[in-house]
């Protein structure tokens, strides 16, 4: 695929996500061995480590070349009977069942969802989560000057609105403003709000002990 198994972003994605993601699972779930959905699983690093720690993992991905390099990682990992891959394609219905998941993981990738896109996405992932689930989802700093994925500078700034006048009509990415998920998702507690859950500074608290251990 032409990608350096030596980049941190790619060889060194699990490991990364390891000293992560990892928390931020065990702060959700604790030690109940639960059914996960990663929505657009790009490498499989996330489902890597939610298998690691026990659980049960599907994962989908609209592009069947990363599907085949996350079930790499996954052999790499010895977790292959742990996590299920599954090409789908865009705007169509995940082929799972109603409530199915405890917790649907979806980090990073609603910046790539077009605006038109985002509703349909969103309650696709609302019918596949149980009464009670968690959706998990974290994108790119909305507040910085650099959108850290396109290196594009002041992208952040630049209401969705103006896209036509500046982009031609195309969405790039940027980071999402929480407001407007929370909008879409009229029934759901926004857990990053909750002082007594306070999951988010917990989370980080045990990324940045992890790091300094290390």
């Amino acid at each position: 695929m032409g990608l350096g198994p030596y980049n941190k972003w790619v060889g060194g994605y699990v490991e990364y996500e390891w000293q992560h993601v990892r928390h931020l699972i065990e702060a959700i779930i604790g030690d109940k061995r639960s059914q996960i959905l990663e929505f657009w699983r790009n490498f499989g690093t996330t489902s890597v480590v939610a298998a690691i720690l026990g659980h049960d993992v599907c994962a989908v991905d609209i592009n069947q070349d990363l599907i085949d390099l996350a079930e790499l990682n996954a052999a790499q990992y010895g977790v292959s009977d742990k996590v299920n891959y599954d090409c789908i394609t865009p705007g169509t219905q995940l082929s799972y069942d109603a409530e199915r998941f405890d917790v649907v993981l979806c980090n990073s990738v609603l910046e790539y969802i077009s605006p038109e896109d985002m509703e349909p996405a969103l309650k696709e992932i609302d019918r596949v989560l149980k009464p009670g689930g968690v959706l998990v989802t974290g994108t790119s700093n909305r507040l910085s000057p650099r959108e850290v994925h396109s290196g594009k500078w002041f992208i952040n700034y630049i209401p969705r609105a103006w896209d036509g006048f500046f982009f031609n009509g195309e969405h790039p990415e940027r980071g999402l403003n929480p407001f407007n998920l929370m909008h879409i998702l009229k029934d759901y507690k926004n857990l990053d709000m909750d002082r007594q859950e306070s999951i988010y500074f917990k989370v980080k608290e045990l990324s940045d002990i992890s790091a300094v251990k290390l």
